[in-house]
C-alpha cells in the first residue's frame, strides 16, 4: 500500500493500536498514554511499547494500526529513533505520527519528512504536533505547563477520533520547511558533547538513575567512577530525572532544566490559571498564541450536547 498525504484510506474502525514510542524525559510518552486512555475509552485495546534503552522488537502482528511517537529535537526526527523504525521494516499497515515539541514554530512542521520516506509502504493516517515543555533551555511556567497538558489531552482524543474513523490529517511541507530540517541535522553531531558530561562529585550518591536510564548506552560505571561516552542522544534524561541534580552535560550546562514535570498534580490545581496564553499575552510567548487559537478552534467544532465519547467518534479536521 503506497500513500502519500492526500490519500485516502478505507474507513475500517482499528480492532487494536499499537503505540511505539522514543520518549527521553517523558513527555511523549505521556501523550502516547493519552492515546491509549483515548483508544480504550472507545473499545479499542491499545499498548505502548518504550523503546528507550531497548533494541528489541515489539510483536507487530494483530495490530491494525500503528502510532510512532517521538520528541522533535532541532526541527528534525530523532536518528535514534528513525534507525529504530527502519529496522521494523514496516509494510501495509496503518500508521499516524504524533511528536513533542517545546514551541510550536512552523519550523517544525517538516520533523517528520524524513521519517514520512521510511513509510513509504504504509497508509500514514496523520502526523500530530503537541505542545509539550523544555527539558533544557528553561523551566516554563507552572500555568502554561497546566495548560498544555489540559490542549494535549483534548487534542488526542481528537486526534484519536479520526484515526479510528479513518480521516487523513497532515501538515502541508514546502521546499523551506524541508531546507529548514536538513540544515539543523547538524543537531545530530551533539553526540560530541556527550563526552563531555560528567557529575558534580560532592552531590552525586551513586544511585545510578542516569546509567539505568540512558537510551543510547552512553554512560557506564568503571572503578566507581561514571563515564560518558559518544552515543549520547541528546535526550536529557540523565540530566533532567536526576535526583541530586549533580549532572554537568557540557558545553549546555547553563541551559539544564532538572525535575520532573508534576502534570496531573498542576492539573488539579485550581488555583493556577489555566489560560496562560490567551490573546493579551505579550513578549517571548507570544509566538504559542497561533498554536492554542488553532486548538480552541477545533475544539469548538464539537457538537454542544453530545458526550465526550461520541463527540469523539466523529471525525473532526486536525
Amino acid at each position: 500500500m503506497n500513500c502519500q498525504t492526500d490519500c485516502q484510506t478505507e474507513r475500517q474502525t482499528p480492532k487494536r493500536v499499537l503505540l511505539i514510542v522514543f520518549s527521553g524525559t517523558r513527555n511523549t510518552l505521556l501523550v502516547a498514554e493519552m492515546f491509549s486512555e483515548h483508544f480504550r475509552k472507545m473499545n479499542i485495546p491499545a499498548d505502548i511499547f518504550d523503546i528507550t534503552g531497548t533494541e528489541t522488537k515489539p510483536p507487530l502482528d494483530g495490530y491494525d494500526v500503528i502510532g510512532l511517537g517521538y520528541p522533535i529535537y532541532a526541527f528534525n526526527t530523532p536518528l535514534f529513533f528513525l534507525r529504530y523504525v527502519k529496522k521494523l521494516a514496516l509494510r501495509d499497515k496503518k500508521v499516524f505520527i504524533f511528536k513533542t515539541s517545546g514551541e510550536p514554530t512552523f519550523f517544525n512542521k517538516a520533523s517528520s519528512f524524513s521519517l514520512i520516506k521510511i513509510l513509504k509502504n504504509c497508509a500514514v493516517l496523520g502526523d500530530y504536533h503537541f505542545l509539550m515543555p523544555y527539558n533544557i533551555i528553561f523551566r516554563f511556567p507552572d500555568n502554561l505547563i497546566k495548560q498544555m497538558y489540559q490542549y494535549a489531552v483534548k487534542y488526542s482524543g481528537l486526534a484519536a477520533a479520526n484515526i479510528i474513523n479513518g480521516s487523513v490529517s497532515f501538515v502541508k511541507y514546502n521546499l523551506f520547511h524541508w531546507f529548514v530540517s536538513f540544515i539543523f541535522k547538524i543537531q545530530r553531531l551533539g553526540f560530541l558533547n556527550g563526552k563531555f558530561y560528567g557529575v558534580k562529585k560532592e552531590k552525586c550518591t551513586k544511585c545510578l538513575i542516569c546509567l539505568r536510564g540512558c537510551p543510547a548506552g552512553n554512560i557506564t560505571l568503571r572503578r566507581d567512577v561514571l563515564h560518558f561516552g559518544f552515543k549520547c542522544q541528546m535526550c536529557m534524561r540523565c540530566s533532567f530525572f536526576c535526583p541530586a541534580d549533580a549532572m554537568i552535560i557540557g558545553f549546555l550546562q547553563l541551559w539544564k532544566v532538572n525535575g520532573p514535570f508534576r502534570f496531573k498534580q498542576l492539573a488539579a490545581d485550581e488555583s493556577l490559571d489555566g489560560k496562560f496564553i490567551n490573546e493579551h499575552t505579550r513578549g517571548l510567548y507570544r509566538v504559542f498564541i497561533p498554536y492554542f487559537k488553532s486548538l480552541d478552534q477545533l475544539f469548538a467544532l464539537r457538537i454542544p450536547g453530545e458526550g465526550i465519547q461520541e463527540q469523539f467518534h466523529k471525525p473532526v479536521p486536525v
